[in-house]
């Protein structure tokens, strides 16, 4: 109810989908785009309290969902941009899939995930604090550095080094799988996992909030060179 009311605040009129594992929230810019929608999704399910312990998912994934918002107004000008807060990320991204029957008739040309983007000291690597991860293939690394003008975060293209972790992380995981061959590009932005990740310290306090913000500006620049 809190994203329907953020959206409701920012002047759409929120569509809830309900389907068997949840409800996906989404809103959509008005005007109908040239070369098809651009759909920005981030996933809002957490692990709960399971055996009474809290997992509050600061970063995974509320920062994916405050960025999301926070680009629903900045793009309110956008057309044709979609942008949803899906479920049920943690039962095989079922909230995606039901998306995707949802939006069925729309032509989706570019699907933008946001997948972790609080942290700053990712897992046993020694990135910089002021970076981002943009998986979908080194033909966007042109767009990023057009769009880091002004940003000057620092970007990467793969998980952490690893092809394993890129390809698993791509291509085996995440909510933006269900529209691999049916939209034009997919990409993932992300600041991976840190030792914060899926446990009870995954705390509003660990979040790194001026970095957020300047990676929410990138991707807004992302989504306006999208249109």
């Amino acid at each position: 109810m809190y994203i329907v009311r953020r959206f409701q605040q920012m002047g759409y009129k929120p569509n809830i989908q309900s389907f068997k594992g949840g409800r996906n929230i989404f809103v959509q810019t008005p005007g109908l785009p040239k070369n098809g929608y651009t759909l920005v999704l981030a996933y809002y399910d957490g692990l709960g309290c399971p055996e009474g312990r809290l997992f509050p998912g600061a970063d995974s994934n509320a920062s994916g969902v405050a960025a999301l918002l926070c680009l629903a107004q900045s793009c309110k000008g956008q057309k044709g941009v979609i942008f949803a807060a899906v479920d049920a990320h943690r039962a095989n991204s079922e909230g995606a899939s039901a998306l995707k029957e949802r939006l069925k008739g729309k032509k989706i040309s570019a699907v933008i995930s946001l997948d972790i983007l609080g942290g700053d000291n990712p897992a046993k690597y020694s990135y910089w604090k002021d970076f981002l991860i943009i998986l979908g293939g080194d033909g966007l690394k042109n767009k990023a550095l057009s769009c880091n003008k002004g940003v000057n975060l620092h970007l990467y293209y793969d998980y952490f080094g690893s092809k394993a972790f890129s390809e698993l992380f791509y291509r085996k995981t995440g909510d933006h799988r269900p529209f691999f061959g049916s939209a034009g590009s997919v990409v993932v932005f992300t600041s991976g996992i840190t030792p914060n990740t899926n446990t009870t310290a995954d705390t509003a306090q660990s979040i790194n909030y001026q970095i957020l913000s300047r990676r929410v500006d990138f991707i807004e620049n992302w989504v306006k060179a999208s249109r």
